[in-house]
């Protein structure tokens, strides 16, 4: 007789895989992603141009400055100046002027200019805010001894930053981030998605009572193991489909758009990578567990994809204060939620992805990732020996205990 466990695993991939949905799901999140983004950047890009026309177009802009500050030189078609500032309100308001922007006396100390314009659309109504803005800002530029003094206050120098820490020179360009961004979607993939088969596979059986059949011809133990074997491959088929379509998305993108990387500064030690994977594995497994113990303690899978969500949440809730780890990833928060169920898995993936784990700090996460794999196993293995069964209701903790 063929292994039960490899025949398990076998007719769970299968099963998944058939189905259109798989594919689906897995390619249709980053390409709605890439398309909302291009459109996006697209439609920011065509405002930005319609505004800038719409300046370029004005035929009469009103200048009323009772400042002194503006320089006549730069009052020149299709500005016009003008000393009543009341006028320049009525001809804009009487649709003889397309603009006013006038500068009042007192404008050093208030930071305050008005701007009277012809309304042309809700994204366009402040089109020469930049031009009132840049005006004053050349005139008194003008006034300086030392053009090229100026010019350093019109246009700031670009700051070429060096970072070292612990004497080394670190890359503070999106590059370092590569395998840290990599790590987080691949766990958040494995997590909403992966493990959630595992939840319909063990709740559906369950609920059509094929789980009496199966369990008269395997043990628990190898069902489990079996279609957590299953989840193995299908987790890394969601992640090669998505390797390569990143691939081939990036090398579109970058004939399409401005996004270049220079791989070169890209750099991660082995053993960093081996611990990033390491707590990506340990947090799946945890997940895939938990959804092993809830459908088989659920009566059904609407009942199991009740309670479901609150371990799955629980998991990615770091997302949510994921700034705070980013901004110090050694920090007290980082290293508090470092150790709690369900979200240690993506923050020290996290941080183990970025080289802010301390030694002792990978010798704990090691160990505590690995206990609470043993426990979430644990803990499923007893509700599906009191649960599979139990048709029509949820397990009790009584029964449990009286099992254990």
């Amino acid at each position: 007789m063929r292994n039960p466990l490899l025949l398990i695993a076998k007719r769970e991939y299968l099963k998944v895989v058939r189905k259109k949905s798989f594919w689906v799901i897995i390619l249709l999140i980053p390409t709605f992603t890439a398309i909302v983004s291009v459109i996006s950047g697209n439609s920011a890009n065509t405002i930005q141009k319609h505004i800038e026309q719409q300046v370029k177009g004005a035929k009469r802009i009103i200048i009323v400055d009772k400042s002194g500050l503006i320089a006549p030189a730069f009052i020149k078609t299709p500005l016009e100046a003008m000393a009543d500032a009341q006028a320049a309100q009525t001809a804009v308001q009487q649709g003889k002027a397309d603009a006013a922007l006038v500068y009042p006396a007192d404008i050093a100390s208030s930071h305050v200019m008005q701007s009277y314009v012809v309304d042309t659309g809700l994204i366009s109504r402040g089109r020469f805010d930049a031009l009132g803005q840049s005006l004053l800002q050349q005139s008194i530029l003008a006034k300086l001894p030392n053009p090229s003094d100026a010019a350093l206050i019109a246009t700031p120098p670009k700051v070429q930053a060096t970072v070292y820490a612990k004497g080394q020179k670190i890359i503070t360009s999106i590059e370092a981030y590569i395998l840290p961004i990599l790590a987080v979607v691949i766990y958040f993939l494995l997590t909403v998605t992966s493990v959630n088969y595992m939840l319909m596979a063990m709740s559906e059986e369950k609920e059509n009572r094929m789980i009496e059949t199966i369990r008269s011809m395997v043990t628990p133990q190898q069902l489990i193991w079996g279609k957590l074997l299953a989840m193995i491959g299908l987790a890394f088929t969601q992640v090669m489909t998505l390797a390569i379509y990143g691939v081939i998305a990036y090398q579109v993108s970058t004939k399409i758009l401005p996004v270049h990387i220079d791989w070169s500064l890209v750099h991660f030690g082995v053993w960093q990578l081996i611990l990033t994977i390491y707590f990506i594995v340990s947090g799946f497994a945890v997940m895939a567990a938990m959804m092993v113990g809830i459908g088989a303690a659920m009566p059904s899978y609407r009942d199991a994809q009740q309670v479901s969500p609150l371990f799955l949440l629980t998991s990615i809730l770091p997302i949510y204060f994921f700034s705070i780890l980013l901004a110090d990833p050694s920090g007290s928060v980082a290293r508090i939620t470092s150790y709690v169920p369900f979200m240690s898995p993506l923050v020290l993936t996290f941080r183990a992805s970025v080289g802010a784990l301390p030694v002792i700090e990978q010798i704990i996460g090691i160990i505590v990732s690995a206990l609470y794999v043993v426990i979430s196993f644990y803990v499923a293995f007893k509700l599906f020996e009191v649960g599979s069964l139990e048709f029509g209701k949820k397990v009790s903790l009584k029964n449990i205990l009286r099992r254990s």
